[in-house]
């Protein structure tokens, strides 16, 4: 399984090996770096709201029910 890590140093490399320009060679790496902190911080927050959860318990009344004719009756009613 290839690691996070070892993929984003193979991106890098991939982006650096052809380009001769140094100077831009480290904006692409800038801009490799800033995506990857925020995919990182993206999932950091999608974990804390995972491991938080929506909080209290479930209501135990209430939910769907099967309409009987006299319900729909009701309904057309003004």
């Amino acid at each position: 399984m290839v690691t996070v890590r070892a993929r984003a140093k193979a991106i890098a490399w991939h982006l650096m090996a052809g380009d001769a320009n140094h100077e831009s060679n480290g904006a692409k790496l800038k801009v490799l770096s800033r995506a990857l902190f925020a995919v990182g911080l993206t999932a950091l927050a999608a974990l804390i709201v995972r491991l938080r959860g929506s909080g209290g318990t479930p209501p135990h009344r209430g939910g769907w029910r099967e309409l009987s004719a006299d319900d729909l009756e009701q309904a057309d009613r003004p």
